[in-house]
């Protein structure tokens, strides 16, 4: 490779000479662009993470051999030329064009001698894919994943070579000559030596497996080892501190099952006597005491001796020195053994040094995200004593963030003693969020346009500095709207955030009459008690109350328009419990309803008014919340707590409704279990909510049903509606329990869960009504919630019912018991 760059440097003078001016008049030139001729397979797409950095600095034949260096170790050419082209009339920059010759392309895989694997598993297994440019050095590769996959199977025999042949078109045909040789299966798995332990025990926590319905019993000699590993720390978590593994005694029998080798596998062991724990001691501490150390352990004294839970125990110890800074002690355990007494205690020795400072911070990954977005996130600089419970914190802080698939710190010698370098390792993901969706929908009506169009675009990491912009667009046959939205959120440095927002809107709405029998006046709305006057066909409250529902011939439609701008402004504080956000906004709006005054008359008053002129829509709010969640989109542990005040109407006789609204949340998560299955990892989580909402209307006003609390069916009460009167109210109260169960983390969950929500028409009932008359509706479930940004859905299927007289009632009691029916709601954590 450097006789074959070293020539071609000499081409590269040769041509400069042939396309120059007079003369190296490209040396000392910015570099304008940098273009390709002879790309067939390759896009150019593909090699601007290679030349984009080279773009806009100043030419040297340093910088060109390096830029050539890199094309070539991409292994995608057999030949690159140069030619220097003027950038300008005055030959102040230069273009680079490289003339390059393809390597061929992998036209076909063939596989020669797989009888026992399919063809498709082995395709998934390796790199090289069909139209992918050759390359000799994934072809070594794929051999070895290729043995890989068989031995994963229990062909510990299995040989492959790789090969490639002209295919006559200027192609390659790549060619995996397999030779499977005997798969070898587990025929028993036994023990020697075990006294306090029994098989079916060891067995549990080895990952070889006897065969059975669901375990082909594939023999893989890599696990031999592992499993050892895992049988010795069972023991050694049980006291058994010098228990070990003599032997493993196999037995092949290749003759019982033509084309298989049947293995029996004894492990030979020696348990050794079980030990207690006598306790810590330490010596060299002076700047923590025996108690504060002592503090970071879970191992006592008197409790069987536990190499796992001790090895954990000294890391605490350590980390005690670490987190305050002092990264350069010296701490070494020095055991303590009592034969006699079957005893094993531990001294630790401490060399204390002075606390290390950070020198520098390096970033490493980040080709989008700005160092300083980064940074922002720790509340730790150069210069600062290290801590690593400050660097764990801003790790949290930048995973909440989702911008970052993986964040890996490092901390390193930095150039004395007494200096760290901390290293953080990140792998950025996609921020940016595309949604689209097209849905056919009332074709039997001819009136009805029967498409539907839903599509928005976000990024939350606009240009890598952090600032998040939005757009969104739909439009149906009930609603049309288009909104935009840009945040920032650390305004000139400072941990402020600012966000605004604009919106126009266009729905087609239904609501109650009042055009036959009694018709109630405008004093008779703002006389009534909480707005209960009844909509046609009923004549008093009470039988709209046991109906429940308005029957269709009697709903009226009006059309709405509307816009609305907001301004929102918080500010964060991160202590140690928790972090703390205040924030608070403003929101306008222009609002007027459209129908036929000739034709309609809605019961409700605020209806009616807003159809006379356009109406001032706005409203002033304010919240605090503490956030002690490990991570806010997905958290397995944590408390969120958080208090909005809301002030709807500003500019008094202008507006229709003045009210203030209150929402009181908690959350709460609790890991339930955390285990390893092979190389899955199974987690459950317990997660509950509460919520409660009131609604204080200004002297005594009566308020429209559109601005009450009610019982979603989406966020509140799943799979319920807000069709029913008893469904919206002044009061609020809603909870949940959800069992999380994580299937790809940072992906994808399982969830189950049950729902339970009530109002109250005024918020003296939520405390003088009986809450077990029949007020709470119930709904649960299963559902999968999806965790990234940009798909934040959640698949419900839903059961609902309410209790009446203390027996369940389902929501569909016509069809003779539950009945489940599928809700679609969205993951949007609180914040």
């Amino acid at each position: 490779m450097r006789v074959k760059i070293f020539s071609l440097i000499l081409m590269f003078f040769f041509l400069f000479g042939l396309y120059s001016q007079e003369g190296e008049w490209w040396v000392g030139k910015t570099i304008k662009s940098i273009d390709f001729e002879g790309l067939v397979n390759i896009s150019k797409s593909d090699l601007d993470g290679i030349t984009k950095p080279y773009k806009g600095q100043v030419f040297t034949y340093e910088l060109y051999q390096e830029l050539l260096g890199a094309l070539f170790a991409l292994d995608y050419f057999d030949n690159i030329e140069t030619a220097a082209v003027k950038g300008d009339d005055d030959y102040n920059t230069v273009i680079l064009n490289f003339i390059v010759q393809e390597k061929p392309v992998v036209s076909f895989i063939e596989l020669v001698g797989n009888s026992k694997v399919r063809r498709s598993d082995i395709l998934s297994a390796i790199t090289i894919k069909e139209k992918d440019i050759y390359n000799y050095t994934k072809l070594k590769m794929d051999e070895r994943a290729i043995r890989d996959l068989y031995l994963e199977k229990g062909f510990t025999n299995i040989r492959v070579t790789g090969s490639e042949r002209d295919d006559g078109n200027g192609g390659k045909i790549v060619v995996f000559n397999i030779d499977e040789g005997r798969q070898t299966t587990i025929s028993s798995i036994s023990f020697e030596g075990n006294v306090s332990v029994t098989d079916k025990t060891l067995k549990r926590v080895m990952s070889l497996k006897e065969p059975g319905l669901f375990q082909n019993g594939a023999f893989k000699e890599s696990q031999v080892e592992l499993d050892k590993t895992a049988i010795l720390r069972y023991y050694n978590e049980r006291g058994f501190a010098d228990a070990e593994i003599v032997s493993v005694i196999r037995e092949t029998d290749s003759e019982t099952e033509p084309g298989k080798d049947l293995v029996s596998l004894k492990f030979v062991i020696k348990e050794g006597e079980p030990y207690t724990f006598s306790g810590y001691s330490f010596d060299g501490n002076e700047i923590f005491t025996d108690e504060q150390l002592l503090a970071a352990t879970k191992l006592k004294p008197g409790d069987v001796y536990n190499i796992t839970q001790f090895q954990a125990d000294f890391q605490g110890i350590a980390d005690v020195y670490f987190n305050s800074g002092y990264t350069s002690n010296y701490i070494a355990p020095e055991m303590k053994r009592d034969n006699e007494r079957r005893q094993i205690g531990c001294e630790i020795i401490i060399v204390e040094r002075g606390r290390s400072h950070i020198e520098n911070i390096f970033i490493r990954g980040n080709e989008k995200t700005k160092d300083h977005v980064i940074l922002r996130e720790f509340d730790i600089e150069t210069g600062d004593i290290f801590s690593n419970s400050k660097v764990l914190s801003g790790m949290r802080n930048l995973y909440n963030l989702q911008y970052f698939s993986a964040i890996q710190p490092d901390v390193v010698q930095g150039s004395d003693p007494s200096l760290v370098n901390l290293i953080l390792d990140v792998e950025e993901q996609n921020t940016a969020s595309v949604q689209f969706g097209v849905t056919f929908s009332g074709i039997t009506d001819a009136n009805s346009f029967p498409v539907s169009v839903f599509a928005s675009w976000a990024e939350t990491n606009f240009m890598g500095y952090g600032q998040s912009l939005s757009s969104s667009l739909t439009l149906s046959p009930t609603q049309q709207s288009l909104s935009l939205s840009f945040g920032e959120s650390w305004l000139a440095g400072k941990p402020i955030s600012l966000a605004v927002s604009l919106a126009v809107y266009h729905s087609v709405l239904y609501a109650g009459q009042d055009t036959t029998g009694k018709i109630f006046s405008d004093s008779d709305w703002d006389n009534a008690e909480d707005n209960n006057i009844p909509p046609d066909p009923y004549d008093t409250w009470d039988e709209y109350e046991t109906a429940g529902t308005i029957p269709d011939s009697y709903l009226m439609q009006y059309k709405q328009w509307g816009f609305s701008s907001g301004a929102t402004v918080g500010y964060r504080w991160r202590p140690k419990f928790s972090d703390i956000t205040w924030t608070g906004g403003l929101t306008f709006g222009l609002v007027r309803n459209f129908y036929d005054h000739n034709k309609y008359r809605p019961v409700d008053k605020v209806v009616r008014d807003k159809s006379k002129a356009w109406t001032w829509d706005n409203s002033i709010w304010t919240r605090v919340s503490f956030d002690a969640r490990d991570l806010s989109f997905d958290p397995s542990k944590g408390w969120f707590a958080s208090q909005q005040v809301s002030w709807q109407g500003l500019f008094p006789e202008i507006e229709l409704e003045y009210f203030l609204r209150a929402d009181t949340k908690l959350e709460g998560y609790i890991p339930l279990w955390n285990t390893n299955i092979g190389e899955f990892n199974f987690k459950g989580v317990l997660a509950n909510y509460v919520g409660v909402s009131l609604i204080y209307p200004a002297n005594g006003m009566n308020i429209s049903d559109s601005s009450k609390l009610s019982v979603d069916g989406m966020f509140v009460g799943r799979g319920w509606s807000s069709e029913s009167s008893s469904t919206v109210g002044q009061a609020l109260f809603s909870t949940y329990t959800e069992l999380r169960i994580p299937v790809v983390p940072g992906l994808l969950a399982f969830d189950f869960f049950f729902d339970s929500a009530a109002t109250w028409s005024t918020i003296s009932q939520m405390f003088t009504k009986s809450w077990t008359d029949n007020t709470f509706y119930f709904s649960f479930g299963p559902g999968i919630r999806f965790t990234i940004q940009q798909f934040p859905f959640r698949l419900m299927m839903a059961n609902c019912f309410t209790v009446k007289n203390g027996i369940p009632e389902w929501k569909h009691s016509s069809s003779g018991g539950s009945s489940w029916e599928f809700v679609l709601s969205f993951n949007i954590p609180n914040s």
